[in-house]
């Protein structure tokens, strides 16, 4: 069985809730003896004669209601409102499972236990870089988050060499990041991409390291994959 974490003025309140709770029966009781002919002085002249002996547990409880209806309601709303003032935080506040609130700095971890559902974070998009080291476009880098197309034509490529350039192909090769994985596909250049020194074939794709050197042709031309 859980343990109780409630203060005592908690309970002072309870208790003078039910106290009250027998007063307003009292209340109630005492109505229905006027309605019957039987006001409170002969409720007391019963009790004092002895008549109240003759009724069954039931009706003599609704007697001593009735006479002590007044004391009931006052110490019931006493005690109710000294347990509320002297009241604790989170004496009267329930969560949502039914479990007593978590005030101040606990709250955070309460709530956390409470949702089953994990906590969802907002990732930026991942991206990859290159840095041309040699060549004509020395000390250029650039990004991507989905795929770079090295070549001499402006209109399909990404990174463009100028006209003329030896060693690179039109549409030379494609780097492509995919489930942060960074694959580089020969796109039967003329002359041939590397990666390290070896040759890709053409039309095959093989992954990319982060420091791995990307040659294109006769080596002159030459970009290094960053972070």
């Amino acid at each position: 069985m859980q343990q109780s974490n409630k203060s005592w003025a908690y309970r002072l309140f309870c208790v003078a809730s039910c106290i009250a709770g027998l007063g307003v029966g009292g209340l109630l009781c005492s109505l229905y003896f006027e309605s019957e002919g039987m006001p409170e002085q002969v409720l007391k002249w019963a009790l004092r004669m002895g008549a109240a002996s003759a009724l069954n547990p039931l009706e003599r409880a609704a007697v001593y209601l009735a006479l002590y209806k007044v004391q009931l309601l006052l110490i019931g709303g006493i005690g109710m409102t000294v347990g509320y003032l002297c009241r604790q935080p989170g004496d009267f506040e329930r969560g949502k499972s039914g479990a007593p609130a978590v005030q101040g700095r606990n709250l955070r971890v309460s709530q956390h236990h409470r949702h089953s559902q994990p906590v969802v974070h907002r990732v930026s998009p991942v991206s990859r870089s290159v840095r041309a080291d040699t060549g004509v476009l020395a000390g250029q880098s650039y990004r991507f988050a989905d795929k770079l197309v090295i070549g001499r034509d402006p209109k399909r490529c990404n990174v463009v060499f100028p006209a003329g350039t030896r060693g690179v192909s039109g549409v030379h090769c494609t780097l492509r990041l995919q489930n942060g994985c960074v694959t580089v596909t020969d796109e039967n250049a003329t002359y041939g991409t590397y990666v390290d020194g070896k040759r890709v074939q053409p039309g095959q794709t093989v992954v990319m390291h982060r420091g791995q050197r990307l040659s294109l042709g006769s080596g002159k031309q030459t970009l290094t994959l960053h972070s």
